[in-house]
């Protein structure tokens, strides 16, 4: 179980991208996480990059 699984955000080159963090770190990335989570933050389509999404 993930802490926060980080959903439907795009790489700068327009990729798909989910992100899993447990313990403050990322722990997984993958066009799609299919896992259990405590939060879940739903980016609606917004890009993301190391440090911010916009």
């Amino acid at each position: 179980m993930y802490d926060l699984i980080i959903k439907n955000a795009r790489t700068l080159d327009h990729q798909p991208i989910e992100i899993g963090i447990e313990s403050g770190k990322i722990s997984a990335l993958s066009a799609e996480i299919i896992a259990e989570s405590r939060e879940i933050f739903d980016t609606k389509g917004q890009f993301i990059s190391a440090g911010w999404i916009c």
